[in-house]
């Protein structure tokens, strides 16, 4: 039996504290700045802690695509899902987490998680390759803007 199931995980240390880097983990329109796939993001609150965005890009630069996410935010981060009911053939979800592993040091744990149609079953291996590469430089970019921001 094939599995369809892809999940790709990234984490990073920060010499920031867990509070310094949750604002930015919560601020949903970092996506828009840090996610290769992401071109444009629109975020629509329905509380201080939960609401949709829409996502508009190109998945491997060529491949136009575009969803509705629902998010919920919590103490550790924040995990998202596809809106739409029923979800798309790919069912997206993901998130972060955030866990201080030291006085002034803290880890980010970012995590993908899609289904594949039997269809692009052939094309898993490249495709976990992307996400592979593509979230690396989704967590080096998104270090980036939270040392800059957070600057002594």
């Amino acid at each position: 039996m094939l599995n369809h199931n892809i999940c790709v995980t990234q984490s990073s240390r920060l010499p920031r504290s867990k509070a310094q880097i949750l604002p930015f983990i919560w601020d949903i329109k970092n996506i828009e700045y840090c996610e290769v796939k992401a071109d444009r993001v629109s975020v629509t609150k329905d509380t201080d802690r939960s609401g949709t965005y829409l996502v508009e890009g190109r998945f491997a630069r060529y491949i136009p695509w575009h969803r509705i996410f629902s998010y919920e935010l919590h103490d550790r981060g924040f995990h998202s899902k596809e809106a739409q009911q029923p979800p798309s053939r790919l069912n997206i979800q993901g998130g972060f987490f955030v866990e201080q592993t030291g006085e002034d040091e803290a880890e980010i744990i970012h995590y993908e998680q899609y289904t594949l149609p039997t269809l692009l079953m052939p094309l898993k291996p490249l495709i976990v390759l992307y996400l592979k590469w593509s979230q690396k430089k989704e967590m080096a970019d998104l270090k980036k803007l939270i040392l800059d921001k957070t600057a002594a």
